[in-house]
Parts: C-alpha cells; structure tokens; sequence
C-alpha cells in the first residue's frame, strides 16, 4: 500500500514526540497501543469497526500526549499557556469521547460491512457532470466555448 499505514505513521509521530530517542519508553507505549487496540475490537470486527477502533487508539494517545505536555509546563507555564493547554486537553478527550461513542454506535445499530476498496474509490466529480460541461467542445481557435444557460 502506497505510504504504508498511515495511522501507524501518524501514532509514530506521537510517540516521537513524547519519547524523543527514549527507545524504551516508546516500545512500552506501542504495547500499550497493541493492548488498547485489541480491547477495543470485537472478534470479527468489519473494517468499519477497524478503522473506528484506530481512531479510538489515535484518539487516546493524543489526549495523553496533551496531558503530558501540560503536566510538564505545569511549574512554569503562564495563564495563557495553562488555558492553552486545558483547551487542548479539552478537544483530545472530545475527539476520544465521540470516537468511542461512534464505535459503539456502529456496533449497535449493526451496520453492514462496508467494502471500503468501493466506498473510497476514488472518482472524478467530472464524471457526475454532462459532457457538454465536462468537456466543453472546441472552436476553431482550439478554445473552449463557456458554456452557460
């Protein structure tokens, strides 16, 4: 797949930034993602409920992200950079609360598998589009005719 898992890549980053060259440290949160991650999935879970269950990890790891970086400025941090931060806290724990109750919806309501190779296939809005707006035909100039009604 072309970029590899980019929820992978984009965890990577997290974890870059809260270890640094601390190697430990991330391989002991990557477990934790791991277990997290399986906790969160049902046995024979769609790709729906995957992609929702990788958002509820990313989600999760970014609210603990935050409260790492506030928890660190603390001492130091002004009122300004202490609302910053509370503000910042306050949309990762949104972000992970209506990723959670996403999941849990599509569980509920049963939602049929959906054949994500179709639903993102990538089209043209051109394609929706009737020819003569589409393509527009030429003059002799080689130039488009506009077309309007």
């Amino acid at each position: 797949m072309l970029g590899g898992n980019l929820v992978q890549m984009a965890q990577d980053g997290i974890l870059t930034a809260l270890g640094g060259s601390d190697l430990a440290m991330k391989e002991a949160v990557r477990k934790r993602l791991d277990n997290l991650r399986r906790g969160v999935l049902s046995e024979g879970a769609s790709q729906m409920e995957q992609i929702l269950a990788g958002r509820v990890v990313s989600a999760w790891l970014q609210l603990q992200h935050a409260e790492l970086m506030y928890a660190r400025k603390l001492t130091t941090a002004t009122i300004t950079q202490s609302e910053f931060h509370q503000r910042r806290i306050d949309a990762c724990n949104r972000r992970l609360l209506m990723a959670v109750k996403t999941l849990v919806q599509v569980r509920k309501t049963g939602v049929p598998v959906v054949r994500l190779s179709t639903a993102l296939a990538a089209t043209s809005p051109l394609d929706q589009l009737p020819r003569e707006i589409a393509a527009p035909e030429s003059d002799e100039r080689g130039t488009a005719e506009s077309v309007t009604e």
